[in-house]
């Protein structure tokens, strides 16, 4: 196999929590990693995307070229664009996580666990990170509902 190359980026979604806009991006992507030999790991917070593409060099440029072209992400930063002689990823040509109510708490936790075997330790924290960070901004905000419920008052 020739030259390989790691993109990694982050960006904001500009439909935050759209289920079925996200369902749609990870459908058609998968498709096209898959044919293009294109792999990696998408997180979604419901309103920021981290994900790491690697593959062959022409292919990851072009993957990454159509996300920076598509009009559902914006503040589109890369983080990571390095050259590499093994896939982190190789396996997985669109796996992607999502935080959710649901899994809200067990999150970070899910991503731990798929990054668990990546030896790129800089990659592997900033997905960790990201994780948390989403995580407790989630719980935060679910605090914050809950702290501003509407107090009833009675007189006495």
């Amino acid at each position: 196999m020739g030259p390989m190359l790691r993109i990694c980026y982050t960006s904001e979604a500009r439909s935050p929590d759209d289920q079925h806009q996200f369902a749609e991006i990870v459908g058609v992507a998968a498709v096209l990693n898959k044919r293009d030999d294109v792999t990696g790991l998408l997180l979604w917070d419901g309103l920021h995307f981290l994900q790491a593409l690697e593959g062959p060099d022409d292919a990851v440029m072009e993957c990454y070229a159509r996300i920076t072209r598509d009009p559902r992400h914006f503040q589109i930063r890369a983080i990571f664009n390095t050259q590499i002689d093994h896939r982190e990823f190789g396996e997985w040509s669109m796996t992607q996580r999502t935080l959710r109510p649901e899994n809200t708490g067990e999150f970070e936790e899910e991503v731990q666990s798929l990054v668990s075997e990546v030896s790129d330790l800089d990659l592997r924290a900033f997905f960790v990170g990201f994780a948390a960070l989403s995580d407790g901004r989630c719980r935060q905000a679910d605090n914050r509902k809950n702290e501003l419920l509407p107090v009833r008052r009675t007189r006495g």
